[in-house]
């Protein structure tokens, strides 16, 4: 009697999901969206900082003054020499490297 409840439970709590034919989806256990969606979505895949690029970058971020942007040309043909196709450098993430790295900064709880 009990084992005919829970099949009853069962069967009433996992409906069919039925896609839209107009548009192709992908069904996951709860949602159904369309590939464009899933696409956009989708995480970057993160990049490692490697430790030879770490040795380049480290003069830069010890100085006191600005960093301009020639200095910064001028290093990234030896950051992109062995970077693989998914991590390769550009003026954009050096800076970002740089600011995130700064020695200058104060803590924040001083």
């Amino acid at each position: 009697m009990l084992n005919e409840k829970k099949k009853e439970k069962k069967s009433k709590l996992s409906p069919l999901i039925i896609p839209n034919e107009q548009t192709p989806t992908k069904t996951t256990a709860t949602t159904a969206l369309p590939i464009d969606e899933l696409e956009q979505n989708k995480k970057q895949a993160r990049r490692e900082t490697t430790l030879k690029a770490k040795d380049i970058l480290s003069p830069l971020i010890c100085k006191r003054k600005e960093i301009t942007d020639e200095e910064i040309l001028n290093i990234l043909p030896i950051l992109n020499e062995d970077a693989v196709s998914n991590n390769m450098w550009d003026a954009e993430r050096v800076k970002k490297y740089l600011l995130r790295h700064d020695s200058n900064k104060k803590p924040e709880n001083a």
